[in-house]
């Protein structure tokens, strides 16, 4: 026995308004949440920064790390962020400790003892939506840095939900889709009447010779009429959606996280100030023919990370400058970032520009 027609037009009715209303909840609900947590100054001396009913209303992993401004660590050796600013964090929730500086630093380089975090980037933690204390101790005085305006930043990343995010994908599709299924089930009701009419036979003149003469012809015409074209207009119209919904869905329910490398590129200008660091310090440079050189010398790129940390024990400044020639293989110079990078280097790329103002300079 199937369905009523009443039924089905309220059932096509709520899906075509459930698809036409869900992208538009959504962007409200994204517009509603806090992706900046925490945005306060701060002071660097030796204490503590205490934050209290820190509210999350998004379950999310949160970075937390001090913001300075107009601050470049090669202009200030003495005062370098990563050298002077060590940090301890407990992280509360109705006075019970959810997670410390240990747990998050628990798998990688850090000590794991009673040791601090150095630098202005010091953790993340994952949170669910509530309210948390948040207890970050200052172990180190880092005062020096507070001409530069210091403050305290806590947030998370909403790439995923935004437009071209995996989230927001999945979202639009959805809406997409229902509200084309919602249509074609609109139409297909829509045409019940009539069927049930021609079942039951009621127009049918079977016996009418005209009638027969007239419908004879009409099929010769056109192989469906305009009544018994409306369901099938409905069918393509959900079917064409499906299809969409198969085709684009996998591609928005896989994340495909960015394996980018970060760097630092010196500002015109910089390289004239730091020419002597520049001389001194410690440069990877790759030629044409994929050849890798640390300061000159030629080094097999699997001994890279360990020499480049030999380096940086006597050093506080643990930058690497990278240079490549110009006709150079780009997944070389890319690999030898990404080498300098596990032997927790920071980046910093040398363009042309950059390298001719040196030279320049030097004359």
């Amino acid at each position: 026995m199937g369905i009523p027609t009443a039924p089905r037009i309220g059932a096509s009715l709520v899906l075509l308004c459930v698809g036409i209303g869900l992208f538009p909840a959504y962007k409200h609900w994204v517009a509603t949440r806090t992706w900046v947590v925490v945005d306060m100054p701060v002071s660097l001396s030796t204490g503590h920064i205490k934050v209290t009913n820190l509210y999350v209303n998004l379950n999310a992993t949160y970075q937390m790390e001090i913001d300075l401004q107009e601050y470049e660590y090669w202009q200030h050796p003495d005062c370098q962020d990563y050298k002077v600013i060590h940090t301890r964090w407990w992280l509360s929730r109705g006075g019970k400790v959810e997670t410390t500086w240990k747990e998050y630093w628990r798998d990688s380089w850090h000590d794991q003892g009673d040791s601090s975090t150095s630098g202005n980037g010091f953790g993340a933690f994952e949170a669910t939506s509530g309210r948390y204390d948040l207890d970050i101790e200052l172990v180190s005085d880092a005062s020096c840095l507070q001409p530069f305006h210091p403050r305290l930043h806590i947030s998370t990343e909403d790439d995923d939900y935004i437009r071209g995010g995996w989230v927001y994908g999945i979202v639009l599709l959805s809406s997409w889709a229902l509200a084309g299924i919602g249509v074609a089930f609109l139409l297909v009701s829509s045409d019940m009447p009539h069927r049930a009419q021609l079942a039951r036979g009621e127009s049918l003149a079977i016996f009418d010779r005209l009638r027969v003469e007239h419908e004879a012809a009409r099929r010769k015409l056109a192989l469906m009429g305009r009544a018994s074209m409306i369901p099938t207009v409905g069918y393509m119209f959900a079917l064409t959606y499906t299809v969409l919904f198969l085709l684009f869905a996998p591609f928005r329910l896989v994340k495909y996280p960015a394996h980018g490398i970060p760097v630092r590129l010196l500002r015109p200008g910089v390289i004239l100030a730091s020419s002597t660091r520049y001389r001194t310090g410690l440069l990877v440079y790759v030629d044409r023919s994929g050849n890798f050189y640390l300061n000159s010398q030629p080094i097999a790129p699997e001994e890279l990370p360990q020499a480049l940390e030999e380096e940086f024990e006597p050093r506080a400044d643990w930058s690497v400058y990278i240079e490549a020639e110009s006709a150079a293989d780009y997944q070389q110079v890319a690999r030898a970032m990404d080498l300098v990078r596990k032997a927790h280097g920071k980046l910093i790329m040398l363009t042309p520009g950059t390298r001719a103002e040196l030279e320049s300079s030097q004359r």
